[in-house]
């Protein structure tokens, strides 16, 4: 028998949509090779799953305005597309996924926000 470690998004999922194994993958890997959906399915991970948050950083010396601006763009991108887009190939994060109030950038789910 022999076994393969391949630790690239798009070779494991090449391998498994050829029916050569299985991957834990995060649905933001997915989503960038949406052409294997057809031919493979997606699970939840069972509980205890791990969660990830992600951070804006940059120099001190980057003016705040634009900091802001970036950091309004990226939120309105997660909530506009990518959050929409994990939940449709994995509907059962649609509570686990959070965005920022931009009012008062405090932490909320994505499944509060309005179109």
């Amino acid at each position: 028998m022999q076994k393969y470690n391949v630790d690239n998004n798009s070779v494991l999922l090449e391998l498994v949509d050829a029916g050569l194994g299985w991957t834990i993958s995060r649905p933001s890997g997915v989503l960038q090779h949406v052409k294997y959906l057809p031919n493979i399915q997606l699970r939840a991970m069972p509980a205890p799953t791990l969660s990830r948050e992600v951070f804006l950083v940059s120099r001190n010396s980057v003016p705040f305005s634009l900091f802001q601006t970036i950091f309004e763009a990226l939120t309105r991108i997660t909530q506009k597309k990518l959050a929409k887009e994990t939940i449709e190939i994995a509907p059962w994060l649609e509570e686990e996924i959070f965005t920022v109030d931009l009012d008062n950038e405090k932490k909320i789910s994505f499944s509060s926000v309005s179109d």
